[in-house]
Protein backbone atom coordinates (compact mmCIF):
# COMPACT_ATOMS: atom_id res chain seq x y z
CA UNK A 1 0.00 0.00 0.00
CA UNK A 2 0.98 3.94 -0.78
CA UNK A 3 1.60 5.70 2.23
CA UNK A 4 0.05 9.42 1.32
CA UNK A 5 -0.49 12.23 3.05
CA UNK A 6 -2.96 15.50 2.25
CA UNK A 7 -0.19 16.98 1.10
CA UNK A 8 1.90 15.06 -0.44
CA UNK A 9 0.70 12.80 -3.93
CA UNK A 10 2.17 9.00 -4.45
CA UNK A 11 5.21 9.84 -6.60
CA UNK A 12 5.65 10.29 -10.68
CA UNK A 13 1.95 10.00 -11.97
CA UNK A 14 -0.42 12.46 -13.15
CA UNK A 15 -3.27 11.82 -10.94
CA UNK A 16 -6.01 14.35 -12.56
CA UNK A 17 -5.23 12.95 -15.93
CA UNK A 18 -5.49 9.20 -14.19
CA UNK A 19 -8.92 10.47 -12.57
CA UNK A 20 -9.91 12.51 -16.01
CA UNK A 21 -9.32 9.35 -17.90
CA UNK A 22 -11.62 7.49 -15.36
CA UNK A 23 -14.20 9.59 -15.11
CA UNK A 24 -14.51 9.40 -19.31
CA UNK A 25 -15.24 5.65 -18.52
CA UNK A 26 -11.71 3.92 -18.33
CA UNK A 27 -11.80 0.59 -16.35
CA UNK A 28 -9.60 1.09 -12.99
CA UNK A 29 -8.25 -2.19 -14.15
CA UNK A 30 -7.61 -0.83 -17.69
CA UNK A 31 -5.80 2.09 -15.98
CA UNK A 32 -4.14 0.16 -13.78
CA UNK A 33 -1.89 -1.90 -16.26
CA UNK A 34 -1.72 1.33 -18.54
CA UNK A 35 0.38 3.51 -15.85
CA UNK A 36 1.91 -0.08 -15.20
CA UNK A 37 0.85 0.21 -11.32
CA UNK A 38 -1.41 -1.77 -9.25
CA UNK A 39 -5.13 -1.77 -8.42
CA UNK A 40 -4.80 -1.15 -4.65
CA UNK A 41 -2.06 1.79 -5.82
CA UNK A 42 -4.64 3.01 -8.02
CA UNK A 43 -7.46 3.47 -5.99
CA UNK A 44 -5.09 5.08 -3.18
CA UNK A 45 -4.00 7.59 -5.43
CA UNK A 46 -7.69 8.40 -6.71
CA UNK A 47 -8.68 8.52 -3.55
CA UNK A 48 -5.81 11.15 -2.37
CA UNK A 49 -6.77 13.26 -5.45
CA UNK A 50 -10.59 13.43 -4.45
CA UNK A 51 -9.30 14.64 -1.05
CA UNK A 52 -6.91 17.50 -2.30
CA UNK A 53 -9.01 18.23 -5.24
CA UNK A 54 -12.52 17.12 -5.13
CA UNK A 55 -14.29 16.68 -8.40
CA UNK A 56 -17.80 17.49 -8.78
CA UNK A 57 -20.97 16.76 -6.95
CA UNK A 58 -22.00 13.90 -9.49
CA UNK A 59 -18.61 12.33 -9.79
CA UNK A 60 -18.19 12.64 -6.21
CA UNK A 61 -21.54 10.52 -6.18
CA UNK A 62 -20.32 8.37 -8.59
CA UNK A 63 -16.96 7.73 -6.63
CA UNK A 64 -19.41 6.80 -3.58
CA UNK A 65 -21.58 4.23 -5.28
CA UNK A 66 -18.61 2.56 -7.51
CA UNK A 67 -16.96 1.70 -4.23
CA UNK A 68 -20.42 0.74 -2.32
CA UNK A 69 -20.79 -1.33 -5.14
CA UNK A 70 -17.22 -2.56 -5.26
CA UNK A 71 -17.65 -3.68 -1.63
CA UNK A 72 -20.85 -5.93 -2.46
CA UNK A 73 -19.22 -7.86 -5.45
CA UNK A 74 -16.04 -8.54 -2.82
CA UNK A 75 -18.70 -9.73 -0.34
CA UNK A 76 -20.31 -11.69 -3.11
CA UNK A 77 -17.43 -13.11 -4.18
CA UNK A 78 -16.27 -14.10 -0.45
CA UNK A 79 -19.71 -15.75 -0.46
CA UNK A 80 -20.76 -13.53 2.20
CA UNK A 81 -24.29 -12.92 0.69
CA UNK A 82 -26.33 -11.42 3.88
CA UNK A 83 -23.67 -8.45 3.87
CA UNK A 84 -23.68 -8.24 -0.59
CA UNK A 85 -27.18 -8.05 -0.14
CA UNK A 86 -26.98 -4.95 2.16
CA UNK A 87 -24.42 -3.21 0.49
CA UNK A 88 -26.42 -3.78 -2.80
CA UNK A 89 -29.50 -2.09 -1.18
CA UNK A 90 -27.66 0.50 0.03
CA UNK A 91 -26.52 1.50 -3.58
CA UNK A 92 -29.88 1.12 -4.86
CA UNK A 93 -31.34 3.43 -2.13
CA UNK A 94 -28.55 5.91 -3.43
CA UNK A 95 -29.62 5.52 -6.42
CA UNK A 96 -33.32 6.30 -5.62
CA UNK A 97 -32.31 9.33 -3.39
CA UNK A 98 -30.06 10.67 -6.21
CA UNK A 99 -32.99 10.33 -8.97
CA UNK A 100 -35.48 12.15 -6.60
CA UNK A 101 -33.49 14.71 -5.92
CA UNK A 102 -32.97 15.32 -9.74
CA UNK A 103 -36.74 14.95 -10.19
CA UNK A 104 -37.64 17.30 -7.22
CA UNK A 105 -34.99 19.75 -9.21
CA UNK A 106 -36.38 19.60 -12.75
CA UNK A 107 -40.01 20.24 -11.19
CA UNK A 108 -38.38 22.96 -9.52
CA UNK A 109 -37.42 24.81 -12.32
CA UNK A 110 -40.89 24.05 -14.53
CA UNK A 111 -42.33 25.77 -11.51
CA UNK A 112 -39.90 28.89 -11.74
CA UNK A 113 -41.00 29.27 -14.99
CA UNK A 114 -44.57 29.56 -14.15
CA UNK A 115 -45.65 32.79 -12.93
CA UNK A 116 -48.44 31.57 -10.68
CA UNK A 117 -45.70 29.10 -8.81
CA UNK A 118 -43.59 32.11 -8.42
CA UNK A 119 -43.64 31.90 -4.55
CA UNK A 120 -43.55 27.75 -4.58
CA UNK A 121 -40.22 28.26 -6.91
CA UNK A 122 -38.45 29.97 -4.20
CA UNK A 123 -38.78 27.50 -1.09
CA UNK A 124 -37.70 24.59 -3.66
CA UNK A 125 -34.24 26.09 -5.26
CA UNK A 126 -31.74 23.86 -6.27
CA UNK A 127 -29.29 24.42 -3.12
CA UNK A 128 -32.21 23.19 -0.93
CA UNK A 129 -32.55 20.59 -2.82
CA UNK A 130 -29.02 19.71 -3.51
CA UNK A 131 -28.66 19.99 0.55
CA UNK A 132 -31.44 17.89 0.82
CA UNK A 133 -29.18 14.99 -1.33
CA UNK A 134 -26.21 15.76 0.76
CA UNK A 135 -28.21 14.64 4.14
CA UNK A 136 -30.21 11.76 2.75
CA UNK A 137 -26.86 10.59 0.80
CA UNK A 138 -24.87 11.11 4.29
CA UNK A 139 -27.90 9.38 6.45
CA UNK A 140 -27.47 6.17 3.94
CA UNK A 141 -23.75 5.97 3.44
CA UNK A 142 -23.83 6.06 7.91
CA UNK A 143 -26.44 3.54 7.44
CA UNK A 144 -24.47 1.15 4.57
CA UNK A 145 -20.97 1.20 6.85
CA UNK A 146 -22.99 -0.10 10.20
CA UNK A 147 -24.13 -2.99 8.26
Amino acid sequence: MVETSEKRAPPRRDWLAIREAHRAGMSLEGLALREGITLQYLKDGLGWVERVSPASKTASLKVRLEAHLEAAEAALARGETADAEKRARAVSALLKAAMSVDDWARLAEIARKTETSEAQAHAHTREALLEELRRRLSRLDATASRD
